[in-house]
Order: C-alpha cells, then sequence, then structure tokens
C-alpha cells in the first residue's frame, strides 16, 4: 500500500492526525523534509527534535540561510528575548514569547528557502499569551489581534506547511478549536506533531515521485 503511495496509519490517532493534515495541507506545496519548529518551552523543543526519525518519517532539521538567522536575531532583539533566546532550530523562544513574535519567527521560518515545514509550539499557560477565551476576545485595535488570527494569517500567506501545537489541558480546547476553525491542524503533543507530520510529508512525496515516474513512462511509450 505504501509502495502505491498510501500514508498507512498505525494507530486511530494518528490516523486523526494523518486526516487533518491531509485536510488543512492539501492546497500547500510539500518540497522536501526540512523542518524548522519554534515553541516557547524547553521542553517541547527538546521533545520535537527527538522524533523527526521514527516509523515512516524521516524529517531533518533545516539549517537556517543567513538572511533568516540575520532575521531572527532582529526578532529577537526587538522582542527583548536576545539574553534568553538563541538562534537555533528548534527555536525555543522561552515563557516570554509574545504573541507578535511568535508570528513574526513563523513568517521569517517559513520564508526562508531551506525550510519545507514549519511547526510552532504553543504551551499556552505562558503569562503573555492571551489564551482564554475572555482573554481572546479583547479587541484595542490591530495591535490585538490573538494568537490565533496571528497564525492563521501566516499560515494562509505562506504556500508551506504550517503545523501548530497546544500543549495543554482541556481549558485550553477553546483555543485548539479556533486555531482548527482558521484552517490549520493542530496537534495537542509536539511529538505526536512531527511524527505525524513526517509520516504526512513521505507520503506527499512518494506520491509526487510515483506521478512523476508514471508520467515519465507515458512519455517514453507513446
Amino acid at each position: 500500500m505504501r509502495q502505491a503511495g498510501a500514508m498507512v496509519a498505525e494507530t486511530f490517532a494518528e490516523f486523526e492526525g494523518l486526516f487533518c493534515l491531509s485536510q488543512a495541507l492539501h492546497g500547500k506545496t510539500v518540497a522536501g523534509r526540512r523542518l524548522a519548529a519554534v515553541s516557547n518551552a524547553g521542553f517541547e523543543s527538546v521533545g520535537m527534535a527527538d522524533n523527526i526519525e521514527g516509523q515512516d518519517c524521516a524529517l531533518l532539521i533545516a539549517s537556517y540561510a543567513e538572511e533568516t538567522k540575520e532575521r531572527l536575531a532582529r526578532i529577537l532583539r526587538e522582542a527583548g528575548l536576545e539574553g534568553l533566546a538563541e538562534v537555533k532550530n528548534p527555536l525555543d523562544l522561552t515563557p516570554m514569547m509574545t504573541e507578535s513574535a511568535l508570528e513574526a519567527v513563523v513568517g521569517a521560518l517559513g520564508e526562508d528557502p531551506n525550510v519545507d515545514a514549519v511547526i510552532a509550539g504553543i504551551t499556552p499557560l505562558a503569562p503573555l499569551l492571551r489564551t482564554l477565551p475572555a482573554e481572546m476576545a479583547v479587541r484595542d485595535g490591530e495591535k490585538d489581534r490573538n494568537v490565533a488570527e496571528r497564525l492563521s494569517e501566516e499560515a494562509a500567506r505562506l504556500d508551506k506547511p504550517v503545523v501548530v501545537v497546544v500543549d495543554s489541558g482541556p481549558l485550553y480546547d477553546p483555543l485548539a478549536l479556533a486555531l482548527g476553525e482558521r484552517g490549520l491542524p493542530v496537534f495537542r503533543s509536539g511529538d505526536q506533531a512531527v511524527k505525524t507530520l513526517g509520516k504526512y510529508i513521505r507520503g506527499r512525496l512518494q506520491d509526487r515521485g510515483i506521478a512523476l515516474a508514471s508520467r515519465e513512462a507515458g512519455c517514453s511509450t507513446s
């Protein structure tokens, strides 16, 4: 089945994840396996890096272009995170991450020519994030766009896959729902997001290879 281009799920949870990715990322370009990840929690950053390889999953940690490194350094400096966060992949923005900083980082990673996909992790208990329903409803102009609005707008602008992780309990289900309603694929743990995205990307790349081989075969016999 895999050789024919199918994505084979080993568990029901994995099936649901693949279904979510297939629905949300159908129109996105999958050009390779180079992953960029960002989170406001160190444990999640490490967990994502530890799960890039597995059964049917073989992602690569992307190496940022020099222009992206400079851009990320500037974002960290302007957000007051220069002494707390280091430009690397995965990028740990610490609990002092703001919504605007996350938005800017996702945009920078998505525009990097060395990056094929982006995972943005949100541990929503951080004090600088407005992640509860009452907080997200506060409106005071453009600067008060909530994190769901910011990330969905960046994802819509980018042609590459953008996946979001909301690593938390049921108190933050409304945040995950708001992100999903805006078209973003949402996972509740970073390791599961990486594993499932890796399988999805492998399937998309294999499908593209099968289609290309079929076209070449058709041309050679016509």
